[in-house]
C-alpha cells in the first residue's frame, strides 16, 4: 500500500469533492457498526476513521485490527461488564469524506472515544472534535494540530518519529558521522526536514545533503553519486519500498558501501523478501514494535489478529496502531468509577498515568520532548536490521535521551 501519504499530509490541500462515507466492509456508501455480540444498550462507543479503499491510501488492516481488539477484549467481559462497540468509517483518504465521517461520530453522543484513526486532514476535524470534547486516542501524527490539539492522544511519534531517530541509527548502529537524506520530489517534502534537522543534532551527525528524487524515478545510480561525492556514510529516506528497492540495486551496481536507513511504515516484509541480501546493512525504524519482534506486544497482536481478523489481514505498523488504541481506551475506561460517558472518560484519559504495552510511562499531563508537538509524549523509536530478506527488530531506544 502507499504509505508516501503519511509524509505527504504534513501540508494538506484544500478540501475537494464529495462523495458517500463507505463501511469498513465495503465500498458501498454508509458507515458500518460491529456489534461484536453486543446489545444495542449498555455498550460503550467508539469510532474510528481510515481509509479502508481508496485510489490514494488503502489499509483496511486499520478497521480489521481495530475490530478484532474489541472482539477479544468483549470476549474477555468488556469493561465493567459493558460491551465495546465500533464503528468504522472509510474516508477514501478525500477531505469532505473525513469531515463527514467525524461529524458522524461527534453526533452521537454515546460516542466515547474517536480510536486508531489515519486522516490527512486534521485541520478539518480536530477543531470539530474540540468543540464536542471528543479525544482521538491513538491516531497517527501527521499534521501539527494532530499533536498540539487537546483532544489529540497519540501513542507514538508518528510521522516525526522516524525522521527523527533516523540520523541516530545511523550513528548508533552504522557509527556514521555524514548521512545524506533523500526524498521523493514533493511540495510538502520540505516539511519533514526540521526533523531531520533536529535529529542531526540530538545524535551528532551532520546531514551533507539533502537530495529530492523525481517520483518517476526508476534509476538511483545518479543519486547515488550524489551521496558518494558528499561524503555520505548513510542515506536516510522516508521513501516507499518500491522507490527504496530501486536505490538498493543502485546502491548494488556501483558496488557503494552506503548503507540505506528506511521507515517501517514505508518499506514493507514483501520488499525486503524481495530485495534479498541487497539489504544487507540497512536498518528501518518504525514508532510501535515491528509485528515479527519477541516483544509481548508483538505476540498478543499476532495472535488476536490470528483469532479475530479476517484472514490475510496485514500485521504492519498501522493495523498495531489501530489495534493498540482500543486496548488503550480499555485500559482507562477500566479506571472509571461510575458511568462511562464521553466527559467521564476524557476526564479519565487526561489523568492517566502508567504503563501500556511497549510504552513505560503513558501519559499527556505534560508536554512532550518536541516543542512544537506538545502532544506527543513518547518518543521512543523501534529499529530493526535487514539482512538476506528479513527484518530483524533489535533494542528500542528514545533518540531524545
Amino acid at each position: 500500500m502507499n504509505k508516501r501519504v503519511l509524509a505527504a499530509c504534513a501540508a494538506l490541500a484544500a478540501v475537494t469533492g464529495v462523495a458517500a462515507c463507505s463501511s469498513s466492509a465495503s465500498s458501498a456508501p454508509g458507515s458500518s457498526t460491529a456489534n461484536n455480540g453486543a446489545s444495542s444498550g449498555g455498550t460503550i462507543q467508539l469510532a474510528q476513521i481510515s481509509p479502508t479503499q481508496s485510489q490514494v491510501e488503502s489499509a483496511p488492516e486499520m478497521a480489521a485490527a481495530a475490530q478484532a481488539a474489541v472482539k477479544a477484549i468483549n470476549a474477555a467481559g468488556g469493561v465493567h461488564g459493558q460491551k465495546l462497540q465500533l464503528t468504522s468509517c472509510n474516508d477514501q483518504f478525500e477531505a469532505s469524506l473525513s469531515l463527514r465521517c467525524a461529524q458522524q461520530a461527534v453526533s452521537n453522543t454515546k460516542t466515547i472515544a474517536m480510536v486508531g484513526t489515519l486522516t490527512g486532514y486534521g485541520p478539518q476535524i480536530m477543531p470539530l472534535l474540540q468543540q464536542a470534547q471528543l479525544p482521538m486516542v491513538g491516531e497517527v501524527p501527521i499534521a501539527p494540530i494532530d499533536a498540539t490539539s487537546a483532544m489529540a492522544f497519540p501513542m507514538d511519534a508518528g510521522v516525526p518519529g522516524p525522521d527523527i531517530a533516523q540520523p541516530g541509527v545511523a550513528k548508533k548502529y552504522l557509527h556514521a558521522t555524514k548521512v545524506v537524506v533523500i526524498q521523493e520530489q514533493q511540495p510538502q517534502t520540505a516539511a519533514n526536514i526540521p526533523y531531520y534537522n533536529i535529529g542531526a543534532k540530538l545524535s551528532g551527525v551532520k546531514i551533507v545533503k539533502f537530495i529530492a528524487v523525481p517520483a518517476d524515478t526508476s534509476d538511483f545510480t545518479s543519486f547515488v553519486a550524489q551521496a558518494s561525492a558528499a561524503g555520505a556514510q548513510a542515506m536516510l529516506t522516508t521513501m516507499q519500498g518500491p522507490q527504496v528497492l530501486g536505490l538498493w540495486k543502485a546502491l548494488k551496481s556501483t558496488n557503494s558501501p552506503i548503507k540505506v536507513i528506511g521507515t517501517g511504515d514505508g518499506i514493507q516484509s514483501a520488499v525486503v523478501q524481495q530485495a534479498g541480501s541487497l539489504v544487507n546493512g540497512s536498518y528501518l525504524v518504525g514508532g510501535v514494535p515491528f509485528a515479527n519482534s519477541t516483544a509481548a506486544t508483538s505476540k498478543q497482536f499476532n495472535s488476536e489478529l490470528a483469532k479475530y481478523a479476517p484472514k490475510g489481514t496485514a500485521a504492519d505498523a498501522l493495523a498495531l496502531r489501530a489495534w493498540a488504541s482500543v486496548h488503550l481506551v480499555a485500559q482507562v475506561a477500566n479506571q472509571i468509577k461510575g458511568p462511562i460517558t464521553r466527559a467521564s472518560f476524557l476526564k479519565a484519559l487526561k489523568a492517566y498515568n502508567g504503563p501500556f504495552l511497549w510504552i513505560s510511562d503513558l501519559s499527556w499531563a505534560k508536554p512532550g520532548p518536541i516543542s512544537t508537538l506538545p502532544r506527543i509524549t513518547s518518543t521512543v523509536v523501534f529499529p530493526a536490521s535487514l539482512a538476506d530478506g528479513k527484518i530483524v527488530p533489535t533494542d528500542s531506544f528514545d533518540p531524545f535521551k
